[in-house]
């Protein structure tokens, strides 16, 4: 059986709206109502875990390989995040009946490592792409293996990503300093550059474009994209006498943290 909204609602004989509510932890539908949405969700999930174990293979490993090329991104400030994605991760293979190896790679990407990937003893990698180029995602997509590509997203390539939304959470974020009266709105950006980081710099041109604001260069800070690194860049601004915006959208909350600093 598939779990879908509209399956929990016909259940719980409830509309698809409050099911979506409920699911996303939203505001209103009565708490009552909430905790029967959530019982018959989790019942079907694991209705279909355990029907799909029935009719798939349940023997395998799969290897969540973290590649650095640079660290300007992925160093120890970045670690928790990892920690998350390997976290989630891992609870899914487990519920799937496989088992998950990490590993992290740090050579240059050649032909000759996609020949050594292929040989890995595992049945699939999952690719922490956060540092990749459009480049290294093309060589990378030549492994013989099943494969997904995670925190990263390239247009107009086969391959499978999983990334979060930029463009529309750059929105998000925007609107509501818009909503909330600021005119005169900066953008903090990184000195490195990830695809992740690229989209949302397309973002927030799009933005501040489609609300009719005025694009000013003086309202973009480019720091580094480490805690101290970008508390230091920032502070340096500062004490240059840079004017502030009334208000700042900046590109991630690990920047934002030294930046505030």
């Amino acid at each position: 059986m598939k779990v879908n909204l509209k399956t929990i609602a016909e259940m719980a004989d409830v509309s698809v709206s409050a099911v979506s509510l409920a699911l996303n932890g939203k505001p209103g539908v009565g708490e009552l109502t909430r905790q029967k949405i959530l019982k018959i969700e989790k019942q079907l999930r694991k209705k279909t875990n355990e029907e799909y174990l029935a009719t798939h293979k349940t023997e395998g490993t799969f290897i969540f390989l973290k590649i650095v090329k640079h660290g300007n991104i992925l160093n120890r400030d970045h670690d928790i995040f990892i920690a998350d994605y390997i976290e989630g991760i891992e609870n899914e293979t487990s519920k799937m009946g496989y088992n998950l190896q990490i590993a992290t790679f740090n050579k240059e990407l050649s032909k000759k490592n996609i020949k050594d990937f292929d040989n890995y003893p595992v049945d699939g990698f999952i690719l922490l792409g956060t540092e990749l180029s459009l480049e290294d995602v093309k060589l990378l997509n030549t492994i013989n293996k099943p494969k997904v590509f995670v925190d990263t997203y390239f247009d107009f390539i086969e391959a499978s990503f999983v990334d979060m939304s930029s463009l529309d959470e750059v929105y998000n974020a925007v609107k509501y300093l818009y909503d909330m009266g600021h005119r005169d709105i900066g953008y903090v950006r990184s000195k490195n550059h990830t695809q992740n980081f690229v989209r949302r710099d397309i973002g927030f041109e799009k933005v501040i474009e489609y609300l009719g604001l005025e694009h000013k260069e003086e309202n973009i800070f480019s720091v580094t994209s480490t805690y101290n690194g970008s508390y230091e860049d920032m502070k340096e601004y500062l004490e240059s006498g840079a004017k502030l915006p009334s208000a700042l959208f900046i590109i991630n909350d690990l920047i934002a943290s030294g930046c505030v600093k």
